[in-house]
């Protein structure tokens, strides 16, 4: 490869740092070559290079150049909407010849596109906390680094969220090499910084002349709503020079959604019995007239004293422990109704909750297994209401498999049916007990 030479074109955003420059002759061991074998020569467009002699007369080897940019986005940058068009091209054009004499030409085109917080010059993101019901929303802006100018951050709370007064932050950050952040010192207003926060929104005016990155910290409540969404939305845009970008993210809270949910298994120290347990209003809403129906299947029977309601503890990331240390009292905090069919013995239970709930409760029970078989599976279909701003509803189905270890039911379920028959011509009267597990008893009374 003789008179070899390569010629570098950069698009506009893009700056040579000439110094970064390295020729590196990969044949013999990544030596780095000397400034003085080679000719390097910096165009307005990027820069030219060939080799001097000894090696312009020719070489076998293999080379790798190695330099760096400086990329501003600003001088592409169209604001929100056109952030994926932010991306810089670079063009290499090398030509040589042969030792025949032969003219040879290689070309090469590459694109780079920097990582979203540089193409939207910000981000976004958002933690939910569930032991107090907050969001924390973050905002980054100014990664570039640009030079400010009325530039300020704008969020507006959607109606779904309460703003915390006077949680709104500032604080100046590093941007790492890496194109993550590092948060510095809280910024005060004697700085240059001005909040203003309203029930509706947070503004940040940023100070003209910096070109420090900045972070805005606050806080949005979820105390006193129906905490139903999948997702809880925040969407806030940073300006500076007259160009706008939207930043947007979203938290999915724990438990969203979840009003009731349900697990069982047989007892394992009285396999005569089932324990029942159901979670209500994980999702930690408001609701008030918070009514459950429990419909177990009709081969097990439940009594009103066996029903207890638990508080309990939720952490920050929404685990859910129940805490037997809170009682609900029954009467003053919930009511237990209890119906039964006389046919079929199957029953229904009514918990209703007496006051506003805003809390996740476990309620437990056990019930008898009435089952005369010795394998057997029962059922049980939970229903919620409660009302908040509108009335929600919820069902929940749990089945669970039984073993009779004494090959029949110890116990009985239903009502008791009284029935006097006196035949005629007879002084002979007969009681009949019906106890729905298909047993009559029969006792004479002379």
């Amino acid at each position: 490869m003789e008179n070899w030479s390569l010629e570098d074109k950069m698009s506009e955003g893009l700056t040579f740092l000439e110094n970064t420059f390295q020729i590196i002759d990969k044949t013999a061991g990544n030596k780095v070559l000397s400034p003085t074998e080679y000719t390097l020569i910096k165009t307005t467009a990027g820069f030219s290079v060939s080799f001097n002699s000894p090696l312009k007369e020719g070489t076998d080897h293999k080379y790798q150049i190695k330099y760096k940019t400086k990329f501003d986005t600003s001088v592409i940058d169209n604001g929100s909407g056109h952030e994926g068009d932010i991306k810089f091209v670079n063009d290499a054009s090398m030509t040589w010849k042969d030792k025949n004499g032969g003219d040879h030409t290689n070309n090469d085109h590459k694109e780079f596109k920097p990582i979203p917080p540089f193409q939207y010059n910000g981000q976004k993101s958002g933690s939910y906390n569930a032991t107090s019901k907050k969001i924390t929303w973050t905002i980054a802006a100014n990664f570039n680094q640009q030079e400010l100018s009325n530039a300020s951050i704008t969020d507006p709370i959607s109606d779904d969220q309460n703003y915390v007064s006077g949680s709104a932050k500032v604080y100046e950050a590093t941007i790492n090499k890496n194109g993550t952040y590092t948060l510095g010192a809280e910024v005060t207003s004697d700085m240059g910084i001005k909040i203003v926060e309203s029930k509706g929104s947070v503004k940040v005016e940023l100070p003209d002349g910096s070109t420090k990155a900045y972070v805005l910290i606050f806080e949005t409540s979820l105390e006193g709503n129906l905490i139903n969404q999948k997702e809880y939305k925040n969407k806030a845009t940073f300006t500076n020079k007259d160009i706008s970008h939207d930043l947007s993210a979203s938290v999915t809270p724990a438990h969203q959604g979840e009003f009731v949910t349900k697990d069982g298994s047989q007892s394992s120290t009285d396999s005569n019995y089932v324990n029942w347990k159901l979670t209500v209003n994980a999702s930690q809403s408001t609701l008030k007239n918070v009514e459950v129906t429990d419909n177990p299947s009709s081969n097990q029977y439940i009594v009103a004293k066996d029903i207890l309601i638990y508080g309990t503890s939720i952490d920050a990331s929404g685990n859910i422990t129940e805490n037997k240390n809170i009682i609900l009292e029954q009467g003053k905090d919930y009511s237990v109704d209890i119906q039964t069919d006389n046919s079929t013995g199957a029953q229904t239970v009514k918990i209703k909750f007496l006051s506003e709930i805003n809390t996740a409760y476990v309620v437990e029970y056990r019930a008898l297994i009435t089952s005369d078989k010795a394998n057997d599976v029962v059922t049980n279909q939970a229903h919620i209401t409660g009302d908040n701003e509108k009335t929600i509803e919820q069902d929940v189905e749990k089945d669970v498999p039984v073993t009779n270890h004494n090959g029949s039911a110890n116990g009985s379920k239903g009502s008791v049916t009284l029935e006097k028959l006196v035949p005629a011509k007879q002084n002979l009267r007969e009681l009949i007990f019906n106890f729905g597990l298909s047993v009559q008893m029969v006792k004479k009374i002379n």
